[in-house]
């Protein structure tokens, strides 16, 4: 993670934008329709094959799996990209060396044959997909594959009346994932293949039963976009090469909404819906850490800056999650402070507001402390489930039906209390809807 994509909670928060996103090799049709489709998609590429002498015999039965897998998850995702993403595309790896290699993390189109099907699925006779090759020059600059879906198969869908509703996912046989610590903070961090342990697989355990929990939920979206609602499969994200760093859920369909959306056009069990986070929590958990007793009030509250909070808080993240002290603001934070500031005068006055743990900013502490941030929500989230309450996380934050706000506030307080040792603040934010029927 980059200075640069430090927020208030240490966490990379992205609104969401026009570009191309990862692909999701995790598609599978839900529908009979979809799954039609898929087979309609793959007898015209064994057609497109056999014409041009392709193949000289048929796949072999482990091939044909792999091939219809492969195809299955591109059509799906391409469906999904056209239909409720406006055909921005993704980006694919066409590496052979990336391809080829055995991994905890291999999907079904870790398979070296993945760039014949893009290219075939792009020719002119078929005109599935739209391919921009990627590349890559001896001076270090270099840009991914993208793929898009061709007008041809999104027509192909309509026709079949096959829409996003009839598109789902498979479940993920690995939901835990290790990243290492990049040489630089310009650098992004790769996946590590790591050896199980008693402790990822008690992880993977829990997120099992959580993504099983979520999968029958009673999840629906009720706003005028096009939104994939059945994306709810979530995986655990360690870093810094440590099981006790980070560890934040991801994957989840409402994470990259922007709040308002999410509390005006989400529903559980029927319901109008409220968002619960904890109130100051990376400070809180520092103290915790540090085994001392947090300052009394408001922990941004900083003599000089009193007009500044937001501006303090996204600093006083990037101190908790950097090595070194900063000598520039981290993006975004200029801006929240008056023109003239400099980045080592409010420093000085954050340091000088909390000197009990004065000695830990600049020194990533908060990445071991976003690790028990994570410990809590997943407790959190499992706890509601055994009282069949869902609950939608967004990293320290959970969404809940609107009935069930007292329940869940009650159960996030006891179970930071039990994991901290120290009393947490829980804050509640709701929707226009529950706000108007509050008020009336």
């Amino acid at each position: 993670m980059t200075l640069e994509e430090l927020t208030a909670d240490g966490g990379s928060k992205r609104t969401p934008t026009t570009q191309e996103r990862p692909f999701d090799p995790w598609r599978i049709p839900f529908s009979p329709s979809a799954a039609a489709l898929v087979h309609e998609v793959i007898g015209m590429l064994e057609t497109y094959e056999t014409q041009h002498g392709l193949r000289k015999r048929k796949r072999r039965e482990v091939d044909r799996l792999s091939f219809n897998r492969a195809i299955t998850a591109l059509v799906c995702d391409l469906i999904v990209n056209g239909v409720s993403e406006g055909g921005t595309g993704f980006y694919v790896s066409r590496s052979h060396r990336e391809l080829g290699r055995v991994s905890r993390y291999g999907s079904p189109c870790t398979t070296k044959v993945f760039p014949v099907l893009l290219d075939r699925l792009s020719s002119p006779e078929l005109g599935l997909i739209s391919l921009r090759l990627g590349y890559k020059n001896p001076t270090g600059d270099c840009k991914r594959t993208i793929v898009r879906p061709a007008p041809r198969l999104l027509d192909l869908a309509e026709s079949r009346g096959v829409s996003i509703s009839d598109i789902s996912e498979a479940e993920r046989p690995e939901t835990i994932e290790l990243k290492d610590r990049p040489a630089s903070q310009w650098q992004k961090p790769s996946r590590i293949d790591y050896r199980d342990t008693d402790k990822t697989s008690h992880f993977r355990k829990e997120m099992s039963e959580i993504n099983q929990y979520l999968a029958t939920a009673d999840v629906q979206y009720a706003g005028t976009g096009k939104v994939d609602v059945r994306k709810r499969q979530l995986r655990r994200v360690f870093t810094r090469a440590s099981f006790e760093s980070g560890g934040r859920l991801f994957g989840g369909f409402w994470q990259p909404m922007r709040k308002y959306e999410r509390l005006d056009t989400i529903r559980l069990n029927g319901e109008t819906i409220a968002e619960l986070d904890y109130g100051q929590i990376m400070p809180r958990l520092v103290y915790s850490h540090l085994r001392v007793l947090p300052a009394r009030g408001d922990l941004y509250a900083v003599t000089g800056y009193e007009r500044h909070r937001a501006g303090l808080k996204k600093l006083m993240s990037a101190m908790l999650f950097v090595d070194a002290p900063l000598a520039r603001f981290p993006k975004g934070t200029r801006r929240l402070f008056p023109i003239g500031t400099k980045v080592q005068d409010v420093t000085a006055a954050i340091m000088k507001k909390h000197p009990a743990i004065a000695g830990a900013f600049f020194t990533g502490v908060g990445h071991r402390c976003q690790f028990l941030e994570s410990q809590i929500l997943v407790e959190v989230l499992r706890v509601l489930m055994s009282m069949d309450v869902t609950a939608l996380p967004i990293h320290d934050a959970i969404l809940v039906p609107a009935s069930k706000v007292a329940l869940a506030k009650d159960v996030m307080l006891h179970t930071f209390k039990r994991k901290t040792d120290q009393d947490g603040v829980v804050d509640v934010n709701w929707g226009k809807a529950q706000e108007t029927l509050v008020a009336a």
